[in-house]
């Protein structure tokens, strides 16, 4: 089916100033082919939402039949996006957002959502491409990672600052030796895409982490927005850019990233 309604639209200069159109000309150019993903991005974020079917396709409409009951994997102790209750339950963003998400699809699906938590985010994505879960929260935006890790990504669900914490003084040295919680891989692989000159110290948690930037064995680690306001004995400083959460879902399972996708395009910036 085509899309109905669109049009280009285009920038005016004014008929004095053919030097300004030739740069915005050449500008225009060097986006389109240099800043693709960003562009993709944007269409994703102002478009699709203006645009979002009413109706289901015939793999989602068939991916729905066929799971009664659908299984989620999410990481322990990562509040706000999930963590473990005393009863077992799940809780933080997960346990409300996949609700919402499957409720906001057209017609009346209410699957049985099954929760299942890991402390080990390589466990969790194991388990994803051995079929043992439908689908995992959270997964970073990094497409390099999730091809080594053979799945694929949804549409952002919340974005949030990342920080580096570092013991006084702040130098060029602070970023050598970085620790790492050696369970979460989006920050194993954000530091290695950011910083691949950097030592990596691995540890077995993010509290490990900071206690061998006290102690100097690292200079450094990095930490998610929900920790920043957790630290106070170390400086920290907000880097430039946000680190995006998403599902992850196995490769080949293209219905349900579409389902993913269209329930997210639903519910808007509300599910962030």
């Amino acid at each position: 089916m085509e899309k109905i309604g669109k049009q280009p639209f285009y920038l005016w200069v004014t008929k004095d100033r053919s030097d300004l159109l030739s740069e915005l000309n050449m500008a225009i150019s060097v986006v389109n082919e240099q800043d693709a993903m960003e562009l993709n991005e944007l269409k994703n974020k102002y478009y699709t939402e203006a645009t979002v079917s009413v109706f289901l396709s015939e793999q989602e409409q068939k991916w729905m039949q066929k799971h009664e009951t659908v299984t989620v994997g999410y990481l322990d102790h990562y509040l706000p996006y999930c963590d473990t209750e005393s009863d077992g339950s799940a809780i933080g963003l997960v346990a409300d957002i996949v609700p919402d998400l499957f409720h906001s699809l057209p017609g009346n699906y209410t699957p049985k959502i099954i929760y299942r938590c890991f402390e080990d985010q390589q466990k969790m994505l194991d388990s994803l491409k051995n079929g043992e879960v439908d689908l995992v929260m959270p997964i970073s935006d990094g497409k390099w990672y999730a091809e080594q890790e053979g799945f694929v990504q949804s549409s952002s669900i919340v974005a949030f600052p990342t920080a580096l914490a570092y013991r006084e003084p702040y130098s060029d040295n602070v970023t050598s030796k970085i620790a790492v919680n050696k369970n979460n891989l989006r920050q194993y692989w954000y530091t290695l895409d950011n910083y691949p000159n950097s030592e990596v110290i691995m540890c077995n948690d993010i509290e490990e982490c900071l206690d061998a930037v006290r102690s100097g064995k690292a200079n450094s680690t990095l930490l998610s927005g929900q920790l920043l306001d957790d630290e106070k004995k170390l400086n920290i400083i907000t880097l430039s850019d946000d680190e995006k959460l998403c599902f992850g879902v196995p490769s080949g399972d293209k219905a349900l990233l579409q389902l993913l996708n269209h329930g997210l395009n639903i519910l808007g910036e509300s599910s962030g």
